[in-house]
């Protein structure tokens, strides 16, 4: 080698064991809810080696270690190289129909821990034979003091780059059946990461399983083992009992209701009851979605999951850009991301009228369309409000949604909506039944006054001509007395009815 070349790969070693030790120490610094996001990495690493059946893959959490597996396409040697480097073997276009970045999100796995063992299946480029092995990756060089670090990073990539020479050249081994797997031995701190991931897999998959269903590399099946209890999950769509919409059932009668355009697909969680939905909170779960959940889009303050192929996401994957400096200067980003949310929005108006013209239960779940939290990141409020929020609201403010106390649907601006404390009391809930029946909402649930007032609902006191002092009042409806008795120290009350 020459001199100059030399000195090339010593600055190449150099440099690639410092992006990975920085790497390595932003974990420490990452929020709690983004300390999940190894379960997403892993997860598409293995849908990016899905074969033409595509791909079935397993979490089994046990008491000291998780075990990652699936049986995808063989390791090739630049996928070996990949893991170890943190370079990305994805096609600049994603026509290969790859959508991770193969390597370079794979060291925030190293939250669950600074070493893994990977067994797998390795395919040798020259003549595509097969070959069982054992790869270990060591990372805890990370946690050293700056230049003792860099030293010993430098032995452990190394150290890592002859075994995978040593595979390449193993026999070759006659193998039908291909399954890789990657253990993590797990702290007592990582195996909160651990959990939290899981539980955060188990909320989004679903819809990830819906949504990568028809690409051309697409995951089968996940199943989840936590204290041997096993949880598997795999989508079947079918047509539901309303036209133009779709159904899969997740488990016990509970699933997805969805459309699906060419570009888009949306849908909400539901009860199926013989055809008969009933519509369900989002609550804790994703909104935003590209292949995979944006995790931090749960409050986007939409009542349905939303994959648009189009959007595109922020580089943490957190949500989608709208915001512009400038509403008269182009950028791509925003400019995109606004055309296509819109596109949705004009598929979800029409969304909306078939479900409540299809007599779904619990409509009053799609008046949900709050600004985003975080809005003034993301989103330019003035144009949110204007091209989102409002056709939603001016469609559902038109819709009878809000079910009363005596079964029937009426408008938002027709019912009359408790604010206070006892609204959660069921006998203050059975006298404002008695009291109001056609006005006062069905069920039991405190109504917040700020966002009634942001519906632009006002008269929020309703004259039930109620008064009272030293803990009791007394109410005044259609000539009869309903006296409310309250005690001073007690949460309890009493009723009695006069004429």
């Amino acid at each position: 080698m020459t001199e100059a070349q030399i000195e090339r790969e010593l600055q190449r070693s150099e440099s690639e064991a410092r992006d990975i030790i920085h790497d390595i120490d932003r974990l420490n610094t990452f929020p709690e809810n983004k300390k999940s996001r190894w379960v997403w990495e892993l997860l598409q690493n293995a849908k990016d080696v899905a074969t033409e059946e595509g791909v079935n893959i397993t979490y089994e959490l046990k008491n000291n270690e998780i075990i990652f597996s699936h049986n995808g396409s063989a390791f090739e040697t630049k996928h070996l190289l990949a893991l170890l480097y943190k370079t990305s073997t994805k096609s600049l276009s994603g026509d290969d129909g790859t959508t991770g970045k193969y390597g370079t999100g794979f060291v925030t796995t190293h939250i669950l821990s600074k070493k893994l063992t990977i067994n797998g299946i390795h395919q040798r480029k020259e003549d595509a034979t097969l070959r069982r092995f054992v790869l270990d990756i060591d990372r805890t060089a990370a946690t050293l003091e700056e230049a003792k670090a860099l030293e010993e990073m430098k032995h452990a990539l190394l150290n890592a780059f002859q075994q995978i020479d040593e595979i390449v050249d193993n026999p070759a081994e006659n193998i039908n059946y291909l399954l890789h797997s990657f253990t993590y031995p797990l702290s007592v701190t990582s195996k909160k990461y651990a959990i939290s991931g899981l539980e955060e897999l188990e909320n989004n998959i679903p819809f990830v399983l819906l949504i990568n269903k028809k690409e051309k590399k697409h995951i089968n099946s996940v199943t989840i083992i936590r204290d041997g209890v096993k949880n598997f999950f795999q989508v079947n769509p079918v047509p539901s009992s309303i036209d133009g919409l779709n159904y899969i059932e997740i488990e016990n009668n509970s699933g997805i209701l969805y459309k699906e355009t060419e570009s888009i697909i949306f849908g909400l969680p539901v009860t199926n009851n013989d055809g008969i939905y009933s519509i369900e909170s989002i609550e804790g779960k994703s909104v935003l979605y590209k292949e995979f959940p944006l995790i931090g889009s749960e409050n986007f303050h939409l009542p349905v999951f939303v994959q648009h192929k189009n959007f595109k996401p922020t580089e943490e994957r957190d949500g989608i850009r709208t915001k512009k400096e400038d509403d008269n200067t182009q950028d791509a980003t925003a400019d995109n991301n606004r055309f296509y949310l819109k596109e949705f929005i004009e598929e979800y108006l029409k969304f909306i009228s078939t479900l409540i013209d299809s007599n779904c239960d619990n409509l009053h779940h799609l008046a949900l369309s709050g600004l985003p939290e975080f809005v003034e990141k993301y989103h330019n409020e003035e144009w949110y409000l204007e091209n989102v929020q409002k056709p939603i609201r001016t469609l559902i403010s038109e819709k009878a949604i809000v079910k009363n106390a005596n079964g029937n649907l009426s408008l938002i601006k027709e019912a009359r909506f408790p604010i206070i404390d006892l609204a959660t009391n069921l006998e203050f809930f059975e006298l404002l039944k008695d009291l109001i029946p056609n006005l006062k909402p069905g069920g039991i649930a405190p109504w917040q006054r700020e966002r009634l007032e942001r519906w632009g609902i006002e008269n929020l006191e309703y004259p039930l001509q109620i008064s009272g002092n030293n803990g009791s009042c007394t109410a005044f409806k259609a000539g009869k007395q309903v006296r409310v008795f309250r005690q001073a120290s007690e949460p309890s009350f009493t009723i009695v009815k006069s004429p």
